[in-house]
C-alpha cells in the first residue's frame, strides 16, 4: 500500500461495525469504523465546499481528541498538509508555526484564542476560515455540525477515489519540533515515511484488532501521531482519555491492552504505588518484599532461566498482594506498553516487568516519524531502546553520535538551510550520544548539546543526573548546571504535594505549597536525597550544592517543552542568578 490512507479504507471495509473510537464527551461516546468513516468524508465535502485545495495547508490547534483523528483522516484523504500545533504553545509560537506554514484553515478547541484570531487576523491574510470544535459564535463554523450532517451512500467509493490519488511522496504533515534550544524547525513528513513506519511497528508489535489502546499523549507529538495511523492499519480501537491529568479514570472505563507513554507518566504510577505503600511501616515492609520477589523474579525472565519453585510461590503471592492491584488499576488489561520520547529509568523498567507489565522502550524523534529502534515483547534489553527497526540503519560517529539512515527519515525541513549538517549524505544526525552492544541493542546515554564540560575538562552527562533525581517522588523537575564552571550544581522543583504528604506524616508544620522550598526539614530532606545520589557518581560528576525552587517548571511559563522535556538554554537564561548563587564563595556544599 502506498499511503496509510489505504490501510483506513481496508479496516471499514472488513470491519465496519467494529468498535474504532471511545471517547468523552458530556458522557463515554463509542464510534465504529463505518460512522468514523462517514465524519471523515462529511470534512472531506466541507474542503470542497470551502475551496480548499489539494496539496493545501491545514492547522489542528486543539488537545487530543476524536475531532483530531477525523479532521487528520480527512486531510490525509483529501491530500492535504496537517500542521499540529500543541494547545498549551505559545501564541508568539502560534503566530511563528502560522506564518511559515500559511494555512489556508485553522482548526481550534480554546475559546480564548477567538480573541486573539479577532485581533490578529490582518497578520495572517492566508487563512481562510477558522473552525471552532463547538459552537461559541455565529460567525465561525462550528465542526460538529460539519461531520454530522448526513452524507449520501457513496463513501466508501468516494473515499477510494480519493486515496488512488495520493502519491507516496505527497507531503502529509508538517510538525514542528518543540525543542529544548531555539526556534523550532517544521519536519516535513510524506505519506511514504508514514507507511513505512506504520508498517514496520506493526511487524514487530503483537498488536490485533482485538486491542485497544489509551490516547493520551498531544497528537502534536509524532509518537501519539503514529499510534492513531497505526489503528487503521491494525484495526485496534483507541480509547482517547480526557487528558493525562484523567489517567486513572481513563484507564478503569477504557480497559485498554496496550498503551503508550512518556517516562513521566510511568514514574507518576510507580510513585503512587509507593506513596500508597508508605502510608504505613506494615504495607511499607510488603512492598519491599514484593519489589525484591518481583525483581528476582524479573531476573530470572530476562536470562530465560527457570523459575525455582520457591521464588514461584512466593512471586505468586507477591502479585496477589500488590502487582495485580497495579494491573487492577490500569484497567486490568494490560499486556504491554510502550515508552518513548526521552530516556526511561531502568529502575521503572524492571518494577513494570516485575509486576507483568514489560514497557517495550523505543527511540526516535520527529525527524524520524517516531521510532527507528524498539524494545518488543519479543526482542527486548531493559535499559536500552531495542533494536533496528526493518530499513532502518544505525552507526556511531566517531564522536558517539547516533546516525539514522531510512525511509522512515524525512526527506527535508521545511527551510531548506536547517538540513546543513542534520541531512548530509543520506544520514540523519540525530544529536544523541549512544552507543550499540554485541546484540545489536541501541543505548542512548544523553544529547550531544547537553553535554557538560566542566573546568577541569571533563564531561558530564546532566540527563543521568536529572533522572537519578526524579526517580524520588518528593522531586518533580530538575535542572544540571556546570559548562565551564568548576562543579555540578542543581535547581531542584519539589512535588508539592508529595512533600507536604511527607511533613504532615511527621507532625511537622508548614505555612503553605509556596513555601516548602525555604522550610529546614524539606532542605534536609532533599540533601539527604542529593547526597544518595551522588554515592553512586564519579566525584567530578556529583552535585555539590543545590538550589530549591518555590514553583515547579512548567510549559505555560517556557521552562518545559510540550512533551515536559525541560528547556537547558532557557532555564539557564531564566534563573542565571539562582545559578550564580550556587557558586557564590559563601554558598555552603553538600
Amino acid at each position: 500500500m502506498t499511503n496509510i490512507c489505504e490501510d483506513f479504507l481496508s479496516t471499514v471495509t472488513h470491519h465496519p461495525h467494529r468498535l474504532a473510537l471511545h471517547y468523552k464527551e458530556a458522557y463515554w461516546k463509542k464510534l465504529n469504523w463505518q460512522d468514523y468513516a462517514a465524519k471523515v468524508h462529511a470534512l472531506i465535502e466541507y474542503f470542497q465546499e470551502a475551496d480548499i485545495q489539494r496539496g493545501d495547508r491545514i492547522a489542528i490547534l486543539a488537545d487530543t481528541s476524536y475531532q483530531w483523528a477525523i479532521i487528520d483522516w480527512a486531510s490525509l484523504f483529501y491530500g492535504l498538509s496537517v500542521v499540529p500545533i500543541y494547545s498549551n504553545q505559545s501564541i508568539q509560537d502560534i503566530k511563528y508555526i502560522l506564518d511559515k506554514t500559511q494555512v489556508k484553515m485553522v482548526f481550534f478547541d480554546n475559546k480564548d484564542l477567538v480573541s486573539h484570531w479577532d485581533k490578529d487576523k490582518e497578520q495572517h491574510p492566508y487563512i481562510q476560515e477558522i473552525i471552532s470544535f463547538y459552537p461559541i459564535r455565529k460567525d465561525i463554523k462550528a465542526l460538529s455540525h460539519i461531520i454530522d450532517k448526513i452524507r449520501g451512500p457513496e463513501i466508501l467509493k468516494d473515499l477510494k477515489q480519493y486515496s488512488q490519488k495520493i502519491q507516496s511522496t505527497d507531503i502529509a504533515t508538517i510538525l514542528f519540533t518543540s525543542g529544548t534550544t531555539g526556534t523550532p524547525k517544521g519536519v516535513v513528513l510524506s505519506h511514504a515515511q508514514i507507511t513505512s513506519e506504520v508498517h514496520s511497528l506493526l511487524k514487530s508489535l503483537p498488536v490485533s484488532k482485538e486491542d485497544k489502546s489509551m490516547l493520551f499523549l498531544p497528537l502534536a507529538h509524532i509518537l501519539a501521531r503514529v499510534e492513531l495511523w497505526a489503528h487503521a492499519k491494525a484495526g485496534f480501537a483507541i480509547g482517547i482519555a480526557e487528558s493525562m491529568g484523567h489517567l486513572r479514570s481513563g484507564f478503569q472505563v477504557l480497559r485498554p491492552t496496550f498503551f503508550t507513554g512518556v517516562p513521566r507518566v510511568f514514574e507518576k504510577i510507580y510513585n503512587g504505588v509507593l506513596a500508597q505503600a508508605e502510608a504505613s511501616p506494615l504495607r511499607m515492609q510488603i512492598f519491599e518484599w514484593t519489589k525484591k520477589i518481583g525483581m528476582e523474579t524479573s531476573e530470572k525472565l530476562r536470562q530465560k532461566q527457570s523459575i525455582p519453585f520457591a521464588l514461584s510461590l512466593k512471586y505468586k503471592l507477591a502479585k496477589k498482594m500488590v502487582y495485580d492491584v497495579l494491573l487492577q488499576k490500569l484497567g486490568g488489561k494490560i499486556r504491554f506498553a510502550i515508552s518513548g520520547g526521552a530516556p526511561l529509568s531502568l529502575e521503572i523498567a524492571k518494577f513494570f516487568h516485575s509486576s507483568g507489565i514489560l514497557i517495550c522502550e523505543g527511540y526516535g524523534l520527529t525527524e524520524t516519524t517516531a521510532a527507528v529502534t524498539l524494545n518488543t515483547p519479543y526482542s527486548y534489553k531493559l535499559g536500552s531502546v531495542g533494536k533496528a527497526l526493518s530499513d532502518v540503519e544505525i552507526k556511531i560517529d566517531k564522536d558517539g553520535e547516533i546516525l539514522v539512515q531510512s525511509s522512515k527519515v524525512t526527506p527535508s525541513y521545511l527551510d531548506k538551510e536547517d538540513n546543513v549538517g542534520a541531512l548530509e549524505n543520506g544520514w540523519l544526525s540525530t544529536g544523541d550520544i549512544g552507543f550499540l552492544d554485541a546484540d545489536g541493542f541501541l543505548f542512548v546515554t544523553d544529547r550531544k548539546k547537553d553535554l557538560i564540560k566542566t573546568s577541569a575538562g571533563k564531561y558530564v552527562a546532566p540527563q543521568k543526573l536529572e533522572f537519578a533525581l526524579r526517580k524520588n517522588k518528593y522531586i518533580s523537575n530538575v535542572l544540571i548546571h556546570g559548562d565551564r564552571k568548576k562543579y555540578i550544581v542543581a535547581l531542584i522543583c519539589l512535588e508539592a504535594q508529595e512533600v507536604m504528604n511527607y511533613l504532615k506524616a511527621k507532625n511537622i508544620s508548614y505555612t503553605g505549597a509556596s513555601a516548602l522550598n525555604t522550610h529546614p526539614e524539606v532542605n534536609d530532606l532533599i540533601h539527604e536525597i542529593v547526597a544518595d545520589v551522588n554515592l553512586n557518581l564519579a566525584s567530578y560528576e556529583s552535585i555539590k550544592r543545590f538550589l530549591i525552587l518555590s514553583h515547579d517548571f512548567s510549559v505555560e511559563n517556557g521552562e518545559l517543552t510540550p512533551t515536559l522535556k525541560v528547556k537547558r538554554k532557557f532555564c539557564d537564561e531564566k534563573y542565571k542568578k539562582e545559578i550564580a548563587s550556587l557558586y557564590a564563595p559563601d554558598s555552603s556544599y553538600i
